[in-house]
């Protein structure tokens, strides 16, 4: 019998079992490292052909003392008496030995599975600080991303604005000139910044995409549709492929659109 912790493992025939995990008989057991191999042996007169392993338990036996032997004599009592004492604390110093190299051996488990849990808090906390921060830099990254786009988005408003705003003003008002005059030549088309390239006609919700030109929504909103998954849109009007497909409402166009349609439409001029 191999006495593990509160375990006793019974090798060959040995029947003397007390609480052997899964009431093994008939078993071998060997002591590999920390752990125990039981291997064979059975149970319910049913024959294991199974393997299991044991962690070893820190845990002491109580060793059976011998009994006290009874002799009548006193010669014999006497001497039977003193090897009893002989053999109990032979076996006194013997467990207490055993109990402070069990001590030993569970400070020094204690230490080494202290320290290994260290190791994991270690690598876990490192772990953890390496994705923050690829996180952190990859929501920088998209941030700047679209912050370039808007000024980029912004900046050719502006410069789309300022460039045509004065003139479209003028022509409104040599119109609305015209008009309360009761002149109304036919003159070319001078609507261009108001009429969607795509549609050509005159805009109700423009838009302005990433190549700086201004779309009716519906019309550039259904080329985006038309355009596969994947690729990149094209211009509409210059070719070329739009950086993102953004889209920010033209509210200068807008209102100078809705102005132009409302002077027509009193006026009852075809647009």
């Amino acid at each position: 019998a191999v006495p593990i912790g509160k375990y006793v493992m019974v090798c060959g025939g040995g029947l003397d079992t007390v609480d052997v995990p899964s009431k093994r008989k008939f078993c071998v057991a060997g002591l590999v490292g920390d752990r125990v191999l039981v291997v064979g042996g059975s149970t319910d007169n049913k024959f294991l052909g199974t393997a299991v392993s044991l962690q070893l338990d820190d845990t002491l036996s109580i060793p059976r003392f011998p009994k006290v032997p009874d002799i009548s004599g006193r010669r014999q009592r006497k001497a039977a008496l003193a090897k009893w004492v002989d053999e109990v604390t032979k076996m006194k110093q013997q467990c207490l030995a055993e109990i402070e190299t069990a001590t030993a051996c569970a400070n020094t488990r204690h230490a080494e599975e202290r320290k290994e849990a260290d190791g994991w808090k270690k690598e876990k906390l490192e772990e953890v600080e390496r994705n923050y921060e690829e996180k952190i830099a990859k929501i920088k990254n998209d941030y700047k991303e679209r912050l370039e786009r808007l000024t980029q988005i912004s900046k050719l408003f502006s410069d789309e604005v300022d460039d045509k705003l004065d003139d479209i003003k003028d022509q409104i008002q040599e119109l609305e000139s015209e008009l309360a005059e009761g002149n109304h030549p036919r003159t070319p088309d001078t609507t261009s910044l108001l009429r969607c390239p795509i549609t050509k006609n005159i805009m109700v919700d423009p838009v302005m995409a990433a190549d700086g030109h201004t779309y009716e929504r519906t019309a550039i909103e259904n080329v985006f549709a038309q355009t596969p998954s994947g690729r990149k849109v094209q211009s509409p009007v210059t070719g070329e492929p739009l950086t993102h497909r953004d889209l920010l409402p033209n509210a200068a166009v807008q209102a100078m659109a809705t102005q132009f349609r409302n002077v027509n439409t009193q006026n009852r001029l075809t647009i």
